[in-house]
């Protein structure tokens, strides 16, 4: 299995360094909604700065810009995360408070997915359009616009990860599960917290985020070799 690119371990790790410890810290230390959005936006800006570099130093060239089948791939990728998404709603009530069964109905179908499909288009802009795409029509279906600042966090932080990366590679998108599950769902305690007023112990949220980032990662092996096998398919 070929190494991941130096820089794409960097990213990953601020990923999950920087999602963990906000965590801890407004968990412990909550300052309010206010203070936690304008934290998160200051990671946002991070995000989009670096991908604004990566740019700039020209890892991103036409020839590798998305097409009309891409988009049509992405967008039959949407429709299957969001039958994951409210399949993980189906959870009964006190499944959702232990890590193994959120991680196992979850995060491990959404690493089959999104491996799945960056393996399909290994591209830059796939990772942006995937996400922002499935908040829009998350959102339109019954979804709540209060996810909006989680979405374009993940959907910077993932952008950021594969402009650095060997994209389509096992390797690339193993790492991409471990350090965008406990990314997604670090966040996703927290905005809960920020916007219902839903507070849960570290105890509770610190092993679910990286139990999470580990089925993740178990589900890219697996979305990794449907992928691969997909792309024989001349569409």
């Amino acid at each position: 299995m070929e190494t991941p690119s130096i820089p794409s371990i960097l990213i990953a790790a601020i990923m999950i360094i920087t999602s963990l410890a906000y965590l801890v810290f407004y968990t412990l230390y909550w300052i309010g909604p206010i203070g936690f959005f304008i934290g998160q936006s200051l990671l946002i800006i991070f995000f989009l700065a670096l991908m604004a570099i990566i740019i700039k130093l020209g890892k991103v060239t036409k020839s590798s810009s998305l097409r009309t089948t891409d988009f049509a791939v992405i967008a039959v990728f949407v429709a299957v995360k969001q039958v994951v998404d409210y399949a993980g709603m189906l959870l009964p009530g006190p499944l959702v408070y232990i890590p193994f069964s959120v991680a196992l109905f979850s995060y491990l179908p959404l690493g089959i997915v999104f491996a799945a499909l960056f393996a399909i288009v290994p591209k830059p802009g796939a990772a942006l359009t995937f996400l922002i795409a499935d908040f829009l029509i998350g959102s339109a279906i019954g979804g709540s616009v209060t996810w909006a600042n989680v979405y374009v966090l993940s959907a910077f932080a993932l952008e950021a990860y594969f402009l650095m990366s060997k994209r389509g590679t096992l390797s690339t998108l193993l790492l991409m599960g471990l350090s965008f599950g406990t990314f997604y769902s670090a966040f996703n305690s927290l905005n809960w917290l920020a916007v219902y007023e839903y507070w849960q112990p570290l105890l509770t949220t610190l092993p679910t985020a990286i139990v999470c980032g580990i089925a993740m990662a178990i589900g890219a092996i697996l979305g990794y070799g449907i992928g691969s096998r997909a792309t024989r398919i001349t569409l």
